[in-house]
């Protein structure tokens, strides 16, 4: 969806659905999936559902049910995403940093940054996406607690 309606063009389509298949079929492999609300939305939409009807129930069976081994929201690595830029506004504020600072958790908008203001690059939050969060947490946090080599 966010390909569909970029307004920069930045966000361009890339199919992954055979390497994930494969990891689904992998019996040694544990295969994590991270949902977005919007997409949550979107299924129920393009499901025939009323607008805005909530099938995160259906959605999360639906993916265990293809083989996915745990399904996450991507707004745990939001919330993760916003504790960081508060941690990392305070310590620009504290020692001098660049002001304002602008939240980085869209790669569009980061490329909209970098190719119409590139001035002010310096100002952008160096956190991850929550995407990114999210995949940093799995392959780190999540495989010691679980005991899962993440590669």
């Amino acid at each position: 969806q966010c390909a569909l309606v970029c307004p920069t063009g930045a966000i361009t389509e890339r199919s992954s659905v055979s390497e994930v298949w494969a990891a689904l079929q992998d019996p040694g492999k544990i295969v994590l999936v991270q949902t977005a609300p919007a997409v949550r939305v979107g299924i129920g939409e393009a499901m025939g559902m009323p607008y805005g009807s909530l099938v995160t129930g259906q959605m999360v069976a639906g993916l265990r049910r293809l083989g996915f081994s745990k399904v996450f929201d991507t707004n745990f690595a939001a919330d993760l995403t916003i504790i960081e830029e508060g941690n990392e506004l305070l310590h620009r504020i504290r020692t001098g940093g660049e002001l304002p600072m602008i939240t980085s958790c869209s790669p569009g908008w980061i490329k909209f940054i970098e190719d119409f203001y590139p001035g002010l690059l310096r100002h952008l939050s160096t956190c991850k996406s929550p995407q990114q969060m999210f995949g940093a947490v799995a392959k780190t946090y999540y495989a010691e607690k679980t005991g899962v080599d993440p590669r």
